[in-house]
């Protein structure tokens, strides 16, 4: 049951009174009527169910379904059912004389009936309402126009409207008091005029980059009308489709995809998860992706658990998911020395943990942390590449070697002439060298590179 306002009907009252409806029909129980207030707007309503919709931004309860309400009590209304007996019994030459009249005074009424001779200026037209994002009037308008004229929409056509709405700031098409979308025909029309064409595994390459600026969700009714088309699901990259089954939250659509081995184990879980919860943790265990365990757990504070699956991850030497969480694990082991320990272990024969080897030296303490330093220093000048962490750690654990190690790595920084680093390379390694010492050894690098002149001149504006 509706309930209007007292202002609603007020304002309601003012549009009957000066003459807002133009026009209304009753075709068995539904009133369908057209109101002009500051717009015009197409009013449905359902007598036996006493519940109406309008275009206007309110969508329902509004001035404008009340207002054919009024008109309908008040016996100002056109009995559909007696037109249509009325018109059946008409025969073509009076058939013909009413339409000819009719298109004359309205000639909107022609759009469905015969194409617009130019329909790409209308067209242009209604793209630049889109970026407005128009009401559901428009965009009404625009479905009956894309259907009226489909012979002359072709798939580039298409292609600028679906990226004219992707690229929307915000959902648009949507009426945020009811929270209702209202673009599902234009969206519905929009994959069956394309499905007309002859769709290519080009136009897949451009659908799917043109889907993926979707940041809200705009496309989804198209990409799940055209993706009931099979020949064209199996050139789309699967989790465009997903991606649209789980904002609707069609989960028996999404469990029968998962199936594919196409989605790896950790996307699977991650789907799930937004499915069913239980579901995902369980299927996590069963397939052992610990790693996604471990995130999931840290991501919710629940960092004992986080830690049970770090564990497991090291037990499996899980190599590519502890260094993806290399920044996470630190805070966690920081007061355990057997997990430093064995990550170090762990990391130390593993090019890709050599990373997480500077953020052990900074949680480890006593001989562990003085061993880290030694295999630190020995890893990272076998790669010949700078880090400053590594002139730190060599400056805190073994200045002995400070002087020789930033010779070396300034050879292999000024061969590929990465001067600045060679500068940076340097201000660190200042602090943990004496004055005399650290004056010498630039001296020496200077000399050493005296045809460097880019570099000589960085090493006197920086460090002279």
């Amino acid at each position: 049951m509706e309930n209007y306002s007292k202002e609603i009907r007020e304002r309601a009252s003012q549009i009957y009174s000066d003459g807002g409806i133009l026009g209304l029909l009753k075709r068995g129980n539904k009133l369908i009527g057209i109101v002009k207030d500051i717009d015009i707007y197409r009013v449905e309503y359902d007598l036996s169910l006493n519940k109406g919709k309008c275009e206007c931004r309110l969508g329902e309860n509004c001035e404008h379904i009340y207002a054919i309400k009024m008109s309908y009590e008040k016996g100002e209304y056109i009995d559909f059912d007696s037109l249509e007996n009325k018109i059946i019994g008409l025969n073509k030459r009076e058939l013909l004389g009413i339409l000819v009249t009719l298109i004359e005074k309205f000639p909107m009424i022609a759009n469905y009936i015969y194409p617009i001779e130019n329909a790409k200026y209308s067209l242009e037209r209604y793209i630049n309402l889109i970026k407005q994002n128009p009401g559901e009037n428009i965009v009404n308008s625009f479905t009956d126009f894309l259907i009226n004229n489909r012979e002359k929409i072709n798939k580039d056509d298409i292609f600028i409207i679906l990226d004219t709405i992707a690229s929307c700031k915000s959902k648009c098409f949507y009426n945020f008091i009811t929270e209702k979308p209202y673009d599902e025909n234009l969206m519905k029309t929009l994959a069956n005029i394309l499905l007309e064409k002859e769709v290519k595994e080009d136009d897949i390459k451009k659908l799917e980059k043109i889907i993926g600026k979707d940041k809200y969700g705009n496309l989804d009714t198209f990409v799940l009308t055209l993706l009931d088309n099979e020949d064209i699901r199996k050139l789309m990259d699967i989790r465009i489709y997903l991606n649209a089954l789980i904002r609707r939250g069609d989960k028996d659509k999404i469990l029968k995809l998962l199936q594919t081995d196409v989605i790896s184990k950790e996307e699977k879980f991650n789907i799930l998860l937004q499915t069913d919860e239980k579901e995902a943790l369980e299927f996590a265990k069963i397939n052992m992706l610990y790693s996604s365990l471990f995130n999931y757990y840290y991501n919710l504070g629940e960092f004992s658990q986080a830690l049970e699956n770090l564990k497991k991850m090291i037990e499996l030497k899980d190599i590519i998911g502890i260094s993806n969480h290399k920044d996470k694990i630190l805070p966690l082991i920081k007061g355990n020395p057997d997990l430093v320990k064995s990550l170090y272990e762990l990391s130390k024969d593993n090019v890709i943990l050599y990373p997480l080897l500077i953020n052990l030296y900074d949680v480890a303490s006593g001989s562990l942390k003085y061993d880290i330093a030694v295999t630190v220093m020995d890893k990272f000048l076998s790669l010949k590449d700078f880090c400053p962490d590594v002139i730190r750690i060599v400056g805190e654990q073994r200045k002995e070697k400070l002087s020789y190690i930033v010779q070396h790595l300034t050879e292999e920084l000024v061969e590929r002439k990465r001067y600045e680093d060679v500068i940076q390379c340097l201000k660190v390694a200042r602090k943990y060298m004496m004055i005399e010492d650290f004056n010498n050894l630039l001296s020496q690098i200077k000399e050493n590179y005296k045809r460097k002149r880019q570099l000589v001149s960085l090493i006197n504006k920086y460090l002279s």
